[in-house]
């Protein structure tokens, strides 16, 4: 009876709309579900970029810490702070690879989450401010340690020079008590040896000389303690030449 039938096909319908209903609301919860992860994954991934980049900033700091302002007092001490430097410096090169494994991470999240962009470059681009800094102090001592470096052995030899000329002249100034001939020739003999001496120290100075003015030329941090040295020597070495 078409009569009967028409609560049954009734029922039917109202099932089969409220499991249309069912199976849309499922499927908007699992699409829900699926965002929720996504954004939970996105947020895992850049709070531990976060953490990284704090910690590889940390690691910046703290080598930056290690950076004085202590050269050195002479060859010797300044030699082994260079080595340390040196040493230093290779250390570095982790930090650098760090840094540039990091910078490739913020490039990635970046473009695989964009609504992270911002966040993402302001923690990126404070680690590289803080590498570029320690760069850049890193560089500036390797030369401060390398031109004091050359002012103490500048320093060194100048002393030496003028310690060896003021024994000269003391030698020079010295008169020899003439009793004959013997002693004449004798005293001619020993003048005679020490201008040759004096001869022989002659490329030293030279040397010294040019080296000092090559710091002085290229503006040397102690240009002018390095100009009254070589004025000294100078002076010394021409007061020589009136014995």
């Amino acid at each position: 009876d078409p009569a009967s039938d028409h609560p049954i096909l009734e029922a039917a319908q109202q099932i089969v709309a409220t499991q249309d209903s069912l199976n849309e609301s499922w499927a908007q919860l699992q699409e829900t579900v699926s965002e929720r992860r996504a954004q939970l994954a996105a947020a895992e991934q850049i709070h531990i970029f976060a953490r990284d980049a704090a910690e590889a900033r940390a690691w910046i700091s703290e080598k930056d810490a290690q950076l004085t302002d202590d050269y050195g007092k002479d060859v010797g001490s300044a030699e082994n702070l260079q080595r340390q430097h040196e040493a230093f410096e290779r250390d570095l090169e982790a930090v650098q690879t760090r840094v540039e494994d990091l910078t490739g991470s913020a490039d990635r999240l970046s473009s695989q989450y964009p609504d992270y962009m911002t966040v993402i470059d302001e923690q990126q681009q404070a680690m590289t401010a803080s590498w570029e800094e320690l760069n850049s102090r890193t560089l500036q001592r390797r030369e401060r340690l390398s031109d004091s470096l050359e002012l103490y052995h500048l320093l060194r030899d100048a002393v030496s020079l003028m310690s060896w000329m003021e024994d000269m002249m003391h030698l020079l100034s010295t008169n020899e008590t003439i009793h004959d001939v013997a002693s004449a020739e004798a005293a001619l003999q020993l003048h005679d040896d020490h201008r040759r001496a004096i001869e022989a120290r002659e490329d030293n100075v030279v040397k010294v000389t040019e080296f000092g003015q090559g710091l002085v030329d290229r503006g040397h941090f102690a240009c002018e303690q390095v100009q009254d040295r070589l004025e000294n020597l100078h002076s010394a070495w021409e007061d020589m030449h009136q014995f």
